[in-house]
């Protein structure tokens, strides 16, 4: 039970900061400050493309999907 909580605390405190870190990418995204060094960048950059084209199959990822992702590396 113990473990659990402490585990469920700290999953909560990983999605705020990577939740406030891809926010803060976004806007500098939006207004032309990114220089696409690190991963985080190129997978909104990405993602980002994918949400502008056109073809109804093609998707971007949510926030929380990016976050999976982020934990995954």
């Amino acid at each position: 039970m113990k473990n659990n909580l402490r585990r469920y605390s700290v999953n909560k405190e990983i999605n705020t900061m990577l939740k406030g870190l891809i926010h803060k990418k976004q806007r500098a995204m939006k207004y032309g400050e990114c220089d696409y060094e690190d991963l985080l960048d190129l997978i909104l950059s990405s993602n980002q493309y994918a949400q502008t084209m056109k073809d109804a199959n093609t998707k971007g990822m949510t926030i929380d999907e990016v976050i999976e992702e982020c934990k995954l590396f």
